[in-house]
């Protein structure tokens, strides 16, 4: 007997896609294993397929989006693409289309273009320094390894690699549609994994991870230029030159 009340979670890959040439529509599907689902839209259409957007997410939350674009819908899962639509998908979803471009490899390669509907690197984190506490000194995925250790430490958290990833500088909101501004996950490992064989942090015996004086050391000269550089940029004059030099001077039998 099927007990009543309990819903299936299927957890797979939610992807928004479109056919090359036709901008004007996408669709939003869902797949447990998206090798072959791709695989199967190119089996029927000689056209070239563009990946707009991949996440890790369930059945359910492919269907929130059903609902939440039902009036961008054209028939099935195919969706019109207008404004709300981009900007939702570009700023308010998480997005893993790195993760499973890599895990495709060379695989169809000639006929799939991943065109990620995202934010830059530089942008999220341009708006991670405005929106968060992260300093600006912090610059690329080593430094944020880094600060994320010592600002866990140093209010007593459990410095674990799942702490790093889900710190909330590195995540732009905490809901089910959580979204990654800085890093993901096999980033911050392999920066974890480096820093650690560089001797810039170590475990406990917890195994909980700390910076070595070499990873402060790394950390705070990276403030200090931050520092040094803000102070010469305001060593300007209060008042514009004046728009003339030397040359142009009217000459004092001029005056």
């Amino acid at each position: 007997m099927v007990k009543q009340g309990l819903q299936k979670r299927t957890e797979g890959w939610v992807y928004v896609v479109q056919w090359q040439g036709r901008n004007r529509e996408v669709k939003i599907g869902f797949s447990s294993d998206l090798q072959r689902r791709f695989t199967d839209f190119l089996t029927y259409s000689s056209d070239t397929l563009v990946v707009l957007k991949v996440f890790r997410a369930n059945k359910a939350q492919e269907a929130d989006l059903h609902v939440k674009f039902e009036r961008q819908r054209i028939n099935g899962e195919w969706f019109t693409v207008d404004e709300p639509l981009k900007q939702f998908f570009r700023f308010s979803c998480p997005c893993d289309t790195k993760e499973a471009r890599q895990s495709f490899g060379s695989s169809q390669k000639e006929r799939i273009v991943w065109r990620p509907l995202g934010l830059e690197a530089s942008t999220r984190l341009q708006n991670a320094h405005q929106s968060t506490r992260l300093p600006r000194y912090v610059k690329n995925a080593r430094s944020y390894v880094l600060w994320a250790i010592r600002e866990l430490n140093d209010h007593d958290f459990c410095c674990t690699p799942g702490a790093i990833i889900s710190h909330s500088v590195n995540n732009a909101i905490g809901d089910d549609w959580r979204v990654k501004v800085l890093y993901d996950e096999k980033t911050i490992y392999n920066r974890i994994s480096s820093l650690a064989k560089e001797g810039l942090i170590a475990k406990d015996d917890d195994k909980l991870y700390a910076l070595t004086p070499a990873g402060h050391q790394e950390l705070d000269a990276l403030e200090i230029q931050m520092i040094e550089r803000a102070e010469r940029h305001s060593a300007r004059p209060l008042y514009p030159r004046m728009p003339f030099d030397r040359k142009n001077r009217p000459s004092p039998s001029t005056l």
